[in-house]
C-alpha cells in the first residue's frame, strides 16, 4: 500500500500498527512513509524494525525443506495493492545451477489446485500472463537487482516475432515484476517474478501427430555454440550436444538439429550463406547478435539461450534468457568487465563471412543504424535503469537487502559506473561495426580467377593457393579499414600466412596490385 493510501485510511497520529499482531511504535507518527524504518515493540515484548513498502509482498509457507528436486508442496499468499492472493497451493523448488551455491536462492513455483495432488492451474500474477509455472529470480550477484528486467524490456522493444500477424499474442522475451518475499516468516529480500520462455509465450505450433513448433534451451557448449559436432544422439533423449529439449514434450527433433549443427560447422562455399538464410530467420538472428553485444552477454552465446521454430519447415531463431551477467557484470558478480570484446559463436563466425548483397553483414549494418537512432542509446538505456532504481530505492529495498543478506552492500554510485561502461561499450561497437560494414562495399572477385583460402574461419595458419599466385607474389591480409595487418610471398602458386597473432574478426585476403583478386577471411 502506498503511503498516500495509508494517510487517507488512517489520518491523524498513529501509535501502533496491526499486522497479524499489534506493533506499538516507539515514537507516535503523524505520517508513515515508504522506505523509512520505524522502531516498534511487538506484543511478545521483542523490538522490531518496521517498514512500509509499495511493492507487492509474497509469503511462502511450507513444512518441507526447499531443494533443487523434487518440488515440495507449499502455500503462497500475496498482496499487491488491492490484489490479494489468498492461500494458493503451489509446489516449489530451487531453480538454476549457480543458485545452489548462493545464500539467496532463486525458485521455480508451480500453481496447483491443492497441496495433495499435482493438478496444475493457471492464474495471472502481478499483471503478467495467466500461467501455472513462474520463476522467482533472486538476482543475488546483481548490484541493483535490475539487469535482467531492463535487458528483457530492451529486447522486447528491439524485437517482434516475425510471425506476429499469424500470432498477435506471441511475445518475444519475458516480462518481470519486482516483489518482496518471505519464506516461513523470514524476509528474503527483493525478487523478480518472471514469466517463462516457452511454447506458450512464443505461441509455437503444437504437436498434432507430427513435429511442428520446436524449442531447445542451450545449457552447455559444442552443439549449442555451433563450434563442434556432438556425439551421436539418442532419439528420445532430453539432452544432446549442449541442448535441452523443451517442446514438443516427448518429441525431440534431434535429427534435424544435428543436420543444422553439421551444416554450420562443416558447410563450405558456395551456397553456405544462402542455405543459412533459409534455415535461420536472418533479421531475428541479426537483432539477437546486436542485442547480446550491447549487453556484452557472454553467457548468452550458447548457454542461457533458446533456439525456437514456429512451425514445421519454418526458420529457426534465437531468444534470450537469464540476463543477470550483463552490462559489464560477469557471471560471478564482478563489475566493470572489459567492454572491448565483440561476442560471437560458431554460427555468427560463419555469417560474418557473408558480405553479399542482402547478406548477414549488410543486414546487420542497416539494422545497427536503425537501432542507434531508436532504443540503442546510452541515455535511453540509462533512463530505464535509473527509473527502476529510483522506484525501488524509494521503497527502501536496498537497505532491507543489506539487512537480509550481510554479504550484500548497496552502492548508490553503481549506476554512474554502469553508465561509463555503457558509453565505452556502445562507442566500441560503433567502431567495430563501421569496420565490418566497410567490407560490404568491397568488389567481389571475378569468377574466372581461381584462388582458394582455407581453412576459413581460421585461428592459426591460412593457406592461399591458385594459379594467379606466381612465385614472389605478395599476399596480404587487410582489415576493415583497409590497413594491411600481415603479409607474405607466394611460392609455386601457394602462400601460407600465420594469423594467430591478429584479432578476431572479418578480413580480406588480397593479391597485392590486383583489385579483382580478393577473398573474405574470418579469424576466430
Amino acid at each position: 500500500m502506498e503511503e498516500g493510501e495509508v494517510q487517507a485510511q488512517w489520518p491523524g497520529t498513529k501509535v501502533a500498527v496491526r499486522a497479524g499482531t499489534t506493533f506499538t511504535l516507539a515514537q507516535p507518527q503523524t505520517i508513515l512513509s515508504t522506505g523509512e524504518a520505524y522502531a516498534a515493540m511487538g506484543e511478545n515484548g521483542l523490538p522490531y524494525t518496521m517498514y512500509f513498502s509499495g511493492l507487492p509482498l509474497y509469503h511462502i509457507r511450507t513444512p518441507h525443506a526447499i531443494v533443487d528436486d523434487p518440488k515440495v508442496p507449499a502455500i503462497l499468499t500475496g498482496w499487491s495493492g488491492s490484489e490479494l492472493l489468498e492461500e494458493q497451493a503451489i509446489a516449489i523448488e530451487i531453480r538454476g545451477g549457480s543458485s545452489q551455491f548462493y545464500p539467496k536462492k532463486s525458485f521455480l513455483i508451480e500453481l496447483r489446485t491443492d497441496t495433495i495432488g499435482d493438478e496444475e492451474m493457471d492464474l495471472p500474477l502481478l499483471g503478467l500472463r495467466s500461467d501455472d509455472d513462474w520463476n522467482l529470480q533472486a538476482g543475488y550477484i546483481e548490484p541493483n537487482r535490475s539487469r535482467s528486467r531492463v535487458g528483457m524490456e530492451l529486447w522486447s522493444d528491439i524485437h517482434t516475432v516475425y510471425y506476429a500477424e499469424e500470432e498477435p499474442e506471441a511475445r518475444t522475451g519475458v516480462r518481470m515484476n519486482h516483489l518482496e518475499l518471505f519464506v516461513n516468516d523470514v524476509y528474503q529480500g527483493l525478487y523478480t517474478l518472471s514469466e517463462r520462455c516457452d511454447r506458450k509465450q512464443l505461441k509455437l505450433k503444437q504437436h498434432n501427430g507430427s513435429i511442428r513448433g520446436e524449442l531447445y534451451k542451450g545449457i552447455g557448449l559444442g552443439g549449442s555454440t555451433f563450434t563442434s559436432i556432438p556425439p551421436p544422439y539418442a532419439e528420445s533423449a532430453v539432452l544432446w550436444g549442449g541442448w535441452e529439449h523443451e517442446h514438443p514434450e516427448g518429441y525431440p527433433n534431434w535429427g534435424e538439429l544435428s543436420e543444422l549443427v553439421t551444416l554450420v560447422v562443416n558447410g563450405t562455399q558456395p551456397g553456405l550463406h544462402a542455405e543459412l538464410r533459409e534455415r535461420f530467420h536472418l533479421p531475428t538472428m541479426v537483432d539477437y547478435h546486436l542485442f547480446i553485444n550491447v549487453l556484452k552477454a557472454e553467457d548468452n552465446t550458447g548457454k542461457n539461450i533458446y533456439l525456437a521454430r514456429y512451425d514445421a519447415g519454418a526458420p529457426y531463431f534465437y531468444e534470450p534468457w537469464d540476463l543477470d551477467a550483463t552490462f559489464g557484470l560477469s557471471w560471478n558478480g564482478q563489475f566493470n568487465v572489459d567492454p572491448y570484446l565483440f561476442l560471437s559463436n560458431g554460427l555468427y563466425a560463419r555469417w560474418f563471412t557473408d558480405l553479399t548483397e542482402g547478406g548477414f553483414v549488410e543486414t546487420m549494418c542497416e539494422r545497427w543504424t536503425e537501432l542507434r537512432s531508436g532504443p540503442i542509446t546510452v541515455s535511453g538505456i540509462m533512463d530505464r535503469f535509473r527509473s527502476l532504481y529510483d522506484h525501488l530505492a524509494a521503497q527502501g529495498v536496498y537497505e532491507r537487502e543489506e539487512l537480509a543478506w550481510p554479504a550484500y552492500t548497496h552502492d548508490p554510485d553503481h549506476l554512474d559506473g554502469l553508465e561509463s561502461w555503457l558509453e565505452e561499450r556502445i562507442s566500441y561497437m560503433d567502431q567495430e561495426l563501421t569496420a565490418y560494414c566497410r567490407l560490404v562495399s568491397v568488389p567481389e572477385r571475378q569468377p574466372e580467377v581461381a584462388v582458394t583460402v582455407y581453412p576459413n574461419p581460421a585461428s592459426g595458419r591460412v593457406v592461399v593457393e591458385g594459379a594467379a599466385l606466381r612465385h614472389g607474389a605478395v599476399v596480404e591480409v587487410v582489415d576493415g579499414l583497409g590497413r594491411m595487418v600481415v603479409s607474405t610471398t607466394a611460392v609455386d602458386g601457394q602462400a601460407t600466412i600465420n594469423v594467430s597473432g591478429i584479432s578476431t574478426g572479418s578480413y580480406l585476403v588480397r593479391l597485392a596490385g590486383h583489385v579483382q583478386i580478393t577473398r573474405k577471411l574470418m579469424v576466430e
